[in-house]
This record gives C-alpha cells, structure tokens and sequence, in this order.
C-alpha cells in the first residue's frame, strides 16, 4: 500500500461488509456462485476475487460456479438442491448490460425455493422503467437485493418494492494492496464503453483502459468458456470438470487483477472514471482524482462510502 493515509477506511469498510453479509448467508453453508465475468475488465474479477476472498474467510464452499453462458439450471439443482445463490456483484443490474439482467432475472425466475442474494450491485435503468425487473423480483419469497450506493437504494426500496441491504463493494473483502513503483507522472484510467463520458476533461498524462487481453488470457478464456457450454449441455462431464473450471475461472480473475493494479499502480497519480480504477487505487494507496461515468455511480459510491478518502478527490464538472 504506497500511502497508509486511508488504510483504515479499507479495513473498516471490510468489517462492514462482512458484518452485513453474516446476516444473509449462514456460518459456513455450501454456495453456488453464477455470472462469472469471463471478460477483460479487471475490476470485475475484482470483485470475483473479493467474493471467493470472503466465502474461504467464511468456510463456505463453492458448490456451483458458473458463467452466464455455462450455467446449467439442472446441474445447480443437483449440487444444491436447497440453499444460497449467490448472484455476482458490479454495475450491470438494469438495462445498460442487457445479456446479465436477462440472466439475473432468469436464475431468480427458476429457482423460487432458493435463497437468492444478489451481492453489492450499482442499479440503473437508462432506457426503460424498472417494472419487468420488479414483476420478476416480486414473486420471489427470499431475495436480496445488496447494493453499492444509496441511489440503488431507494430505486430498489421503492420503486421495486425489494429486500433491499446497503454494503460497500465486495473488493474490500481483499484489503490493502501493493501496486509497486509508478512510472508516470499521471495515469488516466478511461472508460472507452457505454458508460463513458465524451469530451471529458482530461488532457494531460498517459492515457488508458483496462487491458483487454494478455499473455493466455485467450485461450484459458476460451478453455474456461468451452468447458462451461460442454457441461452444461452433458452433464456428467460438468461434475468432472468443476473443479478445473472453478480453478480456471480464479486465475483468470488473478490474471486481469495483476493486469488491472500494474495499470493502476504505474501513475503517481490516477485519474480515473471507472469505479475500480477508484476502489483500487483505494487499496493500493494511491492518490487519486475521480470523475463520474454516464450516470452517477462513481459519485454515488463515494458519497455512499468513500468520501473520507485522504488520498481521493473529486472533480467537479
């Protein structure tokens, strides 16, 4: 951690999700884990790893792990034939990321008999009302809905009429980081997706993402990918391949999250519009200035969480 200014900020918002998680999920029950982010973008593994993080701290074993291509309904069944489903957290709860809500709804629509909790999401509908997404969370009897910020909260309390429970991102259940030695002045960390916004103010320092793609990325990506579709569509050789797809799923997620903190690690200072580039320069220690994406989020969790941050500010439009 190269500042230890915010040190207990981290470990104090660790404690709090923690605590707030203890109460939905029993001491050591089995779980199953859906949508892993079998994509570049490290702050989704991030997260992934955040969770495994707390589920091993916890003695919870992971019973079922999936992506949202590989999921296979009757296999969830067969291995936790009752219990927790644990839905992945982020910023694709709404209709900006369609693929992932329609999976959400899907696993919450099939399993009515399960407790379901969704962990820490950011909600935004840009396009459309809440109401499919409400009319399929209503009928579910055990569902929570965890989210990021207090905007999530209050369209989830009541315009969704939701269980609904306030927790910082699962990333904090990793703690400080070290992100090594800069090499720039400034890092400019930028969305290039849908939530960008154009023509911001950014005009000095070196200029990235994410990095899409490294060195086997692409074909453990591809492995993991194939072996999830192939189990679900034969099952005998899902129960023979979980154990290698769940490993396969956690050093992909290993892989990008280096990836991600050698990118955010190489700035002196970081500026940033990904709300992970935000969370982990948090846990790196290093300092950093916070513009928002296309609707709020970043300025939403850091009102939510983060504003005591010694080593964050904000820019202000």
């Amino acid at each position: 951690m190269r500042s230890e200014a915010d040190r207990p900020l981290v470990e104090g918002l660790g404690e709090r999700l923690r605590a707030g998680l203890g109460r939905l999920v029993e001491p050591g029950e089995p779980v199953a884990l859906l949508d892993f982010p079998n994509h570049g973008n490290a702050g989704d593994s991030l997260i992934w790893l955040g969770t495994l993080a707390w589920l091993r701290a916890g003695g919870h074993e992971l019973a079922y792990a999936a992506d949202h291509t590989g999921f296979s309904a009757r296999e969830l069944r067969r291995r936790r034939p009752r219990g927790t489903i644990l839905l992945h957290g982020g910023g694709n709860f709404g209709d900006l990321w369609p693929v992932y809500q329609r999976f959400r709804e899907h696993v919450i629509a099939s399993f009515p008999h399960h407790r379901i909790v969704q962990l820490p999401q950011t909600v935004h509908f840009a396009r459309s009302e809440p109401a499919t997404a409400a009319d399929v969370i209503g009928r579910h009897p055990d569902l929570t809905i965890c989210v990021r910020d207090r905007v999530s909260e209050r369209l989830v309390r009541d315009e969704m009429r939701a269980r609904c429970v306030l927790l910082p991102d699962m990333a904090f259940a990793l703690g400080p980081m070290d992100p090594g030695e800069p090499r720039h002045e400034v890092l400019c960390l930028l969305r290039e997706d849908a939530e960008r916004v154009a023509g911001g103010p950014v005009t000095a320092g070196v200029r990235t993402d994410w990095p899409e793609r490294a060195a086997g990325w692409r074909s453990l990506r591809q492995a993991t990918r194939v072996a999830g579709k192939l189990g679900s569509l034969f099952p005998p050789l899902a129960r023979i391949a979980a154990p290698s797809l769940a490993a396969g799923y956690e050093r992909l997620a290993n892989e990008r999250l280096d990836a991600g903190l050698r990118v955010v690690g190489s700035g002196s200072l970081v500026v940033t519009d990904r709300l992970h580039g935000h969370i982990l320069a948090l846990l790196a220690g290093v300092p950093q200035v916070l513009l928002d994406n296309s609707y709020g989020k970043l300025r939403g969790f850091w009102e939510s969480w983060t504003r005591e941050a010694q080593t964050a500010q904000v820019a202000e439009p």
